[in-house]
């Protein structure tokens, strides 16, 4: 087949070509001497001049298409610009007609400054128009960007078929737009929490999901990533919503990321090797790759314009919100609050599934497409926690055990291990009820000995308000040592300067010897012997009469004659 085929598009109405046709009926009989000339004007409705016009071009013509009207109005193409306009106007729009703000209006503003003196500028109609014919395409990238431009002109010529369950999940994380508040002070804002979410790309399913207080890192996939394929009946525990409301687990074939640090970490793909998982990524520059979980993510952000706290996504939805007055939730609550949300979104019927994300898992399910052997067993679940358990370095083993997280931890397999340094943690984020400890080779499960009041078990929750404890008095994090009260800095400086003056004393002159103190120059021999030590003397016990009571007895002095020799 050829690949392209010339083609001259048939811009007429249909009451134009009818009259065409009529015109066409009329001449033939004409031609053919049928009816004369006054009868074909009148039937025509036509002038003299316009008659024989047409007429001649019907005589020339090969089809009655060229009978049609033409369209009134300057033809296409004609421009009525001089050349100077026009290359004002085209110089203009080069240089100003950038970002989201650009119009044709800017073009003619700024136009007008490149015209000479004795020449007009061009109207502000004539730039409207000389806008309007510059290609659309052009005109979006230079409005809104490569990104934008990309994602709206770019061809995507393919789409990958999903075949199995799990054959491929997708993983992205978001800034929430919600203030949270600390979870034991609500009067105070901690800021903006991060999302990681995962999906499968097949069902639609949202595997699983972790809500962080810190920037995107290792320890925040690590954390998503085995939340979404361990079993979550033990996890779900601790939020109560029900064992069987989320059911879906497993390892998936592979993770499809887009190209954060975090993502493309050595270590992260390495980990997810050694389990079988599979690692790919979005093509730079090409959003829409990741489309499924953008989405996702999406509607999850919708749910949350709703709560009290929100920010909107756009500086136009924060008009008329006051989230740092609205603000309620803490991170625990905004947690559970995603989590009944992934719950929601996997029981809402969706548009191209027709049908329910879990519905759809059933259903492949069912039809054997997802392979219940790609899971963790019992006797691996230790080994899996810890390679994506979140670490922590430079602790010590005491005699009570280890310090973390204003907690104790300890037990009595840790005894041949006291007094150790450098010993690496493992922990779960959102249980701190135990930790894992690295020793010669091995990991040991350690429970908590001892906590106190007031701390959280997320480590989120914990780890933000233990910052902000110690900036509350402060207004930032000190270092251990430093002098930061005004109070002890003055006297700092009332110790210098007393320094300074005890220092500008004149010196004390010598004691010149005399006969007291003159040297023994008696030979040793010679020397009388040096007297016995004093021995002390023990009174008789004294006793006191008290009004209040009875007898008091004290017990003897111990009295040293200085004198007696």
């Amino acid at each position: 087949m050829r690949e392209a085929v010339p083609y001259q598009s048939l811009d007429v109405s249909d009451a134009e070509l009818r009259l065409a046709l009529k015109r066409e009926a009329i001449f033939q009989q004409l031609k053919q001497k049928m009816i004369d000339q006054p009868k074909a004007m009148e039937l025509l409705e036509l002038k003299k001049s316009q008659f024989y016009k047409l007429y001649n071009k019907f005589l020339a013509s090969e089809s009655y298409l060229e009978l049609t009207r033409k369209k009134r109005g300057t033809k296409p193409g004609r421009e009525t610009l001089t050349e100077v306009q026009r290359a004002a106007l085209e110089t203009a729009y080069q240089e100003y007609y950038r970002g989201p703000s650009a119009s044709s209006a800017k073009v003619w503003k700024e136009s007008q400054g490149l015209c000479p003196d004795n020449q007009r500028p061009p109207s502000k109609y004539q730039a409207r128009k000389f806008v309007t014919a510059k290609p659309e395409k052009e005109k979006y990238y230079r409005k809104y960007g490569k990104e934008k431009g990309d994602n709206k002109y770019l061809v995507k010529p393919g789409k990958k078929v999903m075949e199995r369950v799990l054959q491929q999940v997708q993983m992205d994380h978001t800034s929430v737009d919600i203030l949270l508040v600390d979870e034991f002070d609500p009067s105070v804002i901690i800021g903006r929490p991060w999302l990681t979410i995962l999906m499968c790309s097949l069902t639609r399913v949202v595997l699983g999901l972790y809500l962080s207080l810190q920037a995107p890192g290792l320890r925040t996939v690590a954390n998503a990533l085995s939340f979404a394929i361990l079993e979550k009946a033990k996890s779900l525990e601790l939020y109560a919503p029900g064992g069987n409301t989320y059911p879906f687990h497993g390892i998936p074939f592979q993770i499809y990321t887009d190209n954060a640090a975090e993502f493309t970490s050595p270590r992260f793909i390495a980990t997810c090797k050694r389990w079988g998982i599979d690692w790919d990524h979005r093509p730079v520059d090409k959003k829409w790759y990741g489309g499924l979980i953008e989405r996702v993510i999406g509607t999850f952000m919708t749910s949350v314009h709703f709560l009290p706290g929100t920010t909107g996504s756009n500086v136009i939805q924060r008009q008329g919100l006051t989230p740092e007055h609205d603000a309620k939730y803490n991170v625990i609550e905004c947690a559970k609050f995603l989590l009944e949300e992934a719950i929601l979104y996997n029981g809402t019927v969706h548009r191209e599934l027709g049908c329910t994300p879990r519905q759809a898992w059933d259903h492949y399910d069912a039809m054997g497409l997802l392979d219940r052997n790609r899971v963790i067993r019992p006797e691996d679940q230790d080994r899996f926690f810890i390679d994506f358990l979140s670490p922590s370095y430079d602790h010590v083993i005491h005699p009570y055990g280890i310090n973390f997280a204003g907690r104790r931890y300890g037990r009595y397999e840790l005894e041949p291990y006291i007094g150790r340094r450098d010993v690496e943690i493992r922990y779960q984020p959102y249980d701190l009820g135990s930790i894992w400890v690295l020793v010669d080779g091995q990991f040991l499960h350690v429970p908590c000995s001892f906590t106190r009041d007031r701390l959280s078990n997320n480590w989120e929750s914990y780890s933000n308000h233990r910052g902000l404890s110690r900036a509350r008095l402060v207004g930032h994090n000190a270092p251990s040592g430093m002098l930061d009260d005004e109070y002890a800095l003055e006297a700092q400086e009332r110790q210098r300067l007393l320094a300074q003056q005890v220092k500008a004393k004149p010196k004390q002159a010598l004691p010149q010897p005399d006969d007291a103190g003159a040297k023994d120059v008696t030979a040793q021999g010679e020397r009388l012997p040096n007297p016995p030590a004093p021995q002390p003397v023990i009174g008789t016990p004294r006793i006191i009469t008290n009004s209040k009571a009875g007898a008091n007895t004290f017990e003897p002095k111990i009295i040293v004659d200085r004198f007696k020799l």
